[in-house]
């Protein structure tokens, strides 16, 4: 992407990846926090990214970049084009852009909670494993190998039984 900023005639390009391998989901986000600022500092010409909508994770952060960028007269380009929120057409054009981006997330969630759903039906479903155990494989779990482990379990289970041991002399629990 830097090529592309210097093929549309700017020639002090940053990048900003610090977000890459981040999800959306509750994240903090320094460089599009970055990104904002610099925008808001008026320090940035243009916005140069592979799918403009992928930008910003979720509506709110893509609205809020659009209004910023109209504020200050920054560009945003992509692989189709170069457009200026300022323009209600680019702004239109955008819009639909980011919620298009926003039903394809909504569609890859439902389709992964489904697939989840139906791993949990054929008993295929480890999210986690209780301690003592290790995952084996995709779909298998065993004992920990780690001897202090084990014995530290074991340990668990024996004081657990020593507490509740019925007391022959008056059948009660102690």
């Amino acid at each position: 992407m830097p090529e592309r900023a210097r093929q549309l005639g700017w020639s002090d390009v940053a990048v900003i990846d610090d977000d890459l391998g981040r999800s959306g989901g509750g994240v903090a986000r320094p460089g599009f926090e970055k990104l904002l600022a610099a925008i808001c500092e008026v320090r940035v010409g243009v916005v140069v990214s592979i799918e403009a909508s992928r930008l910003a994770r979720n509506g709110r952060d893509w609205h809020t970049l659009l209004e910023f960028c109209g504020l200050v007269g920054t560009l945003i380009a992509d692989e189709d084009g170069v457009y200026d929120p300022r323009q209600p057409n680019d702004r239109l054009l955008l819009g639909m852009k980011g919620t298009m981006s926003e039903m394809e997330l909504s569609v890859l969630r439902q389709r992964s909670l489904e697939a989840l759903k139906q791993k949990a039906r054929r008993g295929e479903l480890f999210m986690t494993v209780a301690v003592g155990y290790v995952r084996v494989g995709h779909n298998r779990i065993e004992k920990d190998p780690d001897r202090r482990v084990g014995e530290a379990i074991a340990l668990v289970f024996a004081k657990f039984t020593e507490m509740h041991e019925v007391d022959p002399g008056n059948r009660t629990k102690r």
